[in-house]
């Protein structure tokens, strides 16, 4: 049965407390959970088999709006430290870690890593699709794992300098993908890739951000097909996360705009210390594609 992030899971901590000492008996190694699969990838990139890392969230979950399973519970109350990014990105988590027993081991990676405010001056916590920003918050993520006696600074460091040399290597990578198509307009489903955009120069020129709870009606969708047609946009970028693959399609009926779906969760890339690096490559291949004219 799926328990609602909040006060409900107060009524199930009592049952997974004890069933959470199981969890940390499995291995020797520290369990470290992350939030969403970017941070786990990183983990993995960081401290290779020397924790025990798992993901909280599976592939395909929104972390705006989720439920968490018995199993999950388990997951957080038996880790000896979770890494999430802010609430908001993660809204149901300062409730849920609010609920679990002293001490925490849970740290927010988003005020350590102080990423640069919008135009707007919101602070947006997708960070992760920036490879600069991803470095720096791999170094914060090392900080807090040497620090709290997880992992030794003798194993951490080489992996660290190797992963910040290798998003040096795939900024690079993308930054050639991308070539020739900063001009190219295109529009967004989601209010996610800012960081993205700035870093490598494009053109987002929309974005359709809407309610997880809206219902699209006629008025609402004449209303994006409207903003889309004005924008110039080539290209309407869907994320695989959410039920937005049908909306999408309606957007785009009877014109010319290509849809193209991004992972930007890291859903199918490789569970390695090389799975981040081939994450972003693939993210940005896909958009260059639709721009380019290679994807419906």
């Amino acid at each position: 049965m799926a328990i609602r992030s909040g006060a409900r899971c107060v009524l199930v901590l009592v049952m997974v407390l004890g069933a959470s000492l199981a969890v940390r008996a499995e291995g020797t190694q520290p369990l470290v959970v992350s939030s969403i699969r970017p941070l786990h990838l990183m983990l993995r990139a960081l401290a290779g088999d020397g924790v025990d890392a798992r993901v909280l969230l599976e592939a395909g979950v929104s972390p705006h709006d989720f439920a968490l399973r018995p199993s999950q519970l388990r997951l957080l109350t038996g880790a000896q430290q979770v890494f999430w990014f802010d609430a908001t990105l993660e809204h149901p988590l300062p409730a849920l870690f609010a609920s679990l027993p002293a001490p925490r081991r849970d740290t927010a990676l988003l005020p350590l890593i102080a990423p640069p405010a919008r135009g707007d001056g919101f602070v947006d916590p997708h960070v992760w699709l920036d490879p600069r920003l991803a470095a720096v918050t791999a170094a914060a993520m090392a900080h807090v794992l040497e620090e709290r006696g997880l992992v030794s600074a003798a194993q951490i460091a080489p992996r660290l300098q190797a992963f910040q040399v290798e998003m040096e290597r795939v900024e690079q990578d993308i930054a050639g993908q991308l070539r020739g198509l900063e001009a190219v307009p295109f529009a967004a489903m989601h209010d996610g890739y800012a960081y993205f955009v700035q870093r490598f120069g494009l053109e987002q020129a929309a974005v359709l951000a809407l309610d997880a709870e809206q219902q699209v009606g006629a008025r609402a969708l004449a209303r994006m097909r409207r903003e889309v047609r004005d924008s110039a946009a080539v290209c309407l970028l869907r994320e695989r996360s959410g039920d937005n693959a049908r909306l999408a399609q309606m957007i785009a009926e009877g014109s010319a705009l290509r849809v193209v779906e991004l992972d930007s969760l890291a859903s199918d890339a490789p569970d390695d210390a090389g799975g981040y690096a081939r994450f972003l490559g693939d993210f940005a291949r896909a958009l260059a594609d639709c721009l380019r004219g290679r994807a419906s």
